[in-house]
Parts: C-alpha cells; sequence; structure tokens
C-alpha cells in the first residue's frame, strides 16, 4: 500500500495558504480550500499516475508530477511505495523558478501579482 509523505516545505506551503487565506477571507473558506488541497494529495495514492510530468511538459529532467488543486500546483513524485508531495505553490507563482532556478515571467506579470 502506498504512504503519503509531505516534504518540510509542502508543509510551510500548505501552512502558509491556510494563513494568508484566513487573513483575507476567513477561516471557514481557508479550512475549505486546504481540505480540498489534502483531498487532492490523498488522491494520489489511489491514482499516482493522474498528474503531468514536468520532464515531458516542459523538457526538464526530473522525476516530478503535478497536478492542479484550487489554483494550486501540488508537485509530487513517486519514490517505490511513497507519494512524497515536494511542493504545493499556487498558481501566482513561477513554479520553475522556485523549483529550478529558471525564471519564466516578464516584469509585467511580476507587477501584475504584486511579486
Amino acid at each position: 500500500m502506498k504512504q503519503l509523505d509531505l516534504s518540510p516545505e509542502a508543509i510551510n506551503d500548505l501552512q502558509s495558504t491556510k494563513s494568508y487565506i484566513l487573513t483575507e477571507y476567513g477561516e471557514d473558506f481557508a479550512k475549505k480550500i486546504v481540505g480540498n488541497i489534502m483531498d487532492s494529495i490523498g488522491n494520489l495514492l489511489v491514482f499516482p499516475d493522474a498528474g503531468v510530468s514536468i520532464s515531458s511538459r516542459y523538457g526538464i529532467a526530473c522525476d516530478y508530477l503535478y497536478i492542479v488543486s484550487n489554483r494550486n500546483y501540488v508537485f509530487y513524485r513517486k519514490e517505490g511505495e511513497s507519494i512524497r508531495v515536494i511542493r504545493v505553490l499556487n498558481e501566482k507563482h513561477d513554479f520553475m523558478y522556485t523549483l529550478f532556478g529558471i525564471k519564466t515571467t516578464s516584469q509585467e506579470t511580476e507587477d501584475y501579482w504584486e511579486e
């Protein structure tokens, strides 16, 4: 049976997401969104191949896959009998830069998202 393992960064990402939503939209909405993300992550135990391969999609040599849940990218990889969640990043993050150091956003995009 597969096991789920969240990296410290993924745990921090989820806590940051919850904190942000809590401040902006309230406790009920924060619980709902983070709960939905966790449900999506839990589904990976049943459907570990549900994600899109970073390697095939973007041509970067790595074993990461990703799914999208409530405007968040969940990056994970299969490690034997485990699913390891690497990061959970909001859609406004430049995940290519965060994960691989490859900048893909323009200054205009960064100004729009106030990054």
